[in-house]
């Protein structure tokens, strides 16, 4: 080739860590200049980890720990007092000390340079139910209940103060056909200026009852948290792209939503149960209480679906549209115990101490669209929430897979 090197690794840092792998095996004279490039090798080792920026040197430092799982420290922080709410996003680590205040400790970061801090947000003046933070926007969601409404108060994780990007800074429930002696449960996702609430009551436990079967009831309300304007409130089992809905209220015609995933035929006593995890990875900005060199990139992501009956195996097609190297089958699956169990583009199970890793491409066993349904009571199924966005415009899948 003609063109000296500098020119060439300036063209090929436009690319891809994929297209750069690929330039690697059309000739020796490309192989060597993508090796020999201290800038292509960077992005190539980012990649592997699903990380954007940093430095190349605390990245190897990065990935070699988490491929062992060794830990450069230990610290065993105090007990709190009061019955403890906790959260851990992003490397902080947040729990409430007494009815009303707060303890968060940012861990440290040796491969990326995070010192360890703690601070305190004292007395918020609420009555705390449920914690949820957001390192990445400096956010804080408390969750308080009073009677017949729930509230979500907006603040700064870095000081407990009022947002300074929310219209409004307590975003109101009503929850009027509740009981109030009901027991309750939340869970908070923030996802870029997207806020979700699932609100769950439960009868009070009659000692005479198996749990098991003991009534519940769900709400489940999405708000953008800037504008506190309501985007659902209703569940559904359909995916919409909430970002692009015309109006808060969805009207089901069939034919407004992404994509569907319709069980197999059951029989009327037969049971199955679905459960979908995904952390999207957050849109780290520049902010002074954490500085990382890197951090998880957002357009990794991982998708777990765990299915689960009760009768017979029952039949599953894994759709064909989800390619080999774009999901990953497994047999065994995370105990319904456990949450928080997938985040950005990795994904914990418990069993054998394994943690996968979306980014390596290797380490995932790579399984091709069945030729047949497969055959499997408990099973695991995952897909990149990246693949799962280009599925828009597709029609109901169903036993047969997709029409």
């Amino acid at each position: 080739m003609s063109c000296s090197k500098e020119l060439l690794v300036g063209i090929f840092s436009e690319l891809n860590h994929l297209s750069l792998t690929g330039l690697r095996q059309v000739s020796k004279f490309l192989k060597n200049v993508v090796d020999e490039s201290v800038v292509l090798q960077y992005k190539v080792e980012l990649a592997k980890v699903g990380m954007e920026n940093g430095r190349a040197s605390h990245l190897r430092e990065h990935r070699a720990a988490w491929e062992s799982l060794s830990f450069e420290s230990v610290n065993v922080l105090p007990p709190a007092a009061f019955g403890v709410l906790w959260d851990l996003q992003g490397g902080v680590f947040a729990r409430t000390d007494g009815p009303s205040s707060l303890v968060l400790n940012q861990l440290p970061g040796h491969a990326r340079g995070l010192p360890a801090k703690e601070w305190r947000i004292q007395d918020v003046g609420r009555h705390i139910r449920h914690v949820k933070i957001d390192p990445s926007q400096d956010m804080l969601v408390l969750v308080e209940h009073p009677e017949e409404r729930c509230i979500l108060h907006l603040r700064t994780m870095s000081t407990g103060d009022r947002h300074p990007l929310v219209s409004n800074p307590d975003i109101v429930v009503s929850l009027e056909d509740h009981d109030p002696e009901d027991r309750c449960a939340y869970t908070v996702v923030i996802c870029d200026d997207t806020l979700a609430l699932m609100f769950l009551s439960f009868p009070p436990l009659d000692i005479h009852e198996d749990p098991n079967n003991a009534s519940w009831g769900s709400d489940i309300f999405v708000w953008n948290w800037k504008t506190s304007g309501m985007i659902a409130d209703r569940p559904l089992i359909e995916v919409y792209d909430i970002s692009n809905l015309p109006c808060p209220n969805i009207e089901r015609d069939g034919t407004n939503y992404l994509c569907a995933f319709a069980f197999e035929p059951l029989n009327h006593d037969h049971e199955v149960s679905l459960w979908i995890e995904g952390n999207p990875a957050p849109v780290w900005t520049s902010t002074e209480l954490l500085e990382a060199p890197f951090y998880p990139s957002r357009r990794n992501q991982v998708l777990v679906a765990s299915y689960n009956s009760d009768e017979d195996p029952a039949f599953v097609r894994f759709q064909e549209a989800w390619s080999r190297d774009k999901t990953v089958r497994s047999q065994k699956r995370v105990s319904s115990d456990w949450f928080c169990y997938v985040n950005g583009a990795r994904y914990v199970r418990n069993g054998d101490g394994e943690l996968l890793d979306s980014e390596e491409e290797n380490s995932w066993p790579q399984t091709p669209p069945p030729s047949r349904p497969w055959c499997q009571q408990n099973a695991d199924y995952s897909a990149r929430r990246i693949d799962l966005s280009k599925l828009a415009g597709l029609d109901d899948i169903d036993e047969h897979g997709f029409q």
